[in-house]
């Protein structure tokens, strides 16, 4: 008998860039899936114990965060 089993984990990633306030929200969200997309297929890709893993589904941005210079 053998048994296996998959496993679908969701991360969660910052750090993804920065923009500036006259960069457009749609630019935004598809440079930051796009960017967490390369980080973990990277990271998948030099790391011999992560054979078997794959992407799966599209990414989801779930937050922009943005803050004013000077205050």
């Amino acid at each position: 008998m053998s048994v296996t089993a998959r496993v679908v984990v969701t991360l969660e990633l910052t750090g993804l860039g920065t923009w500036g306030n006259d960069c457009p929200l749609g630019q935004v969200y598809e440079q930051a899936a796009t960017a967490a997309v390369g980080r973990i297929s990277k990271a998948v890709a030099e790391k011999g114990a992560l054979t078997g893993a794959r992407i799966i589904g599209q990414p989801v941005v779930t937050a922009v965060m943005s803050t004013e210079e000077g205050k």
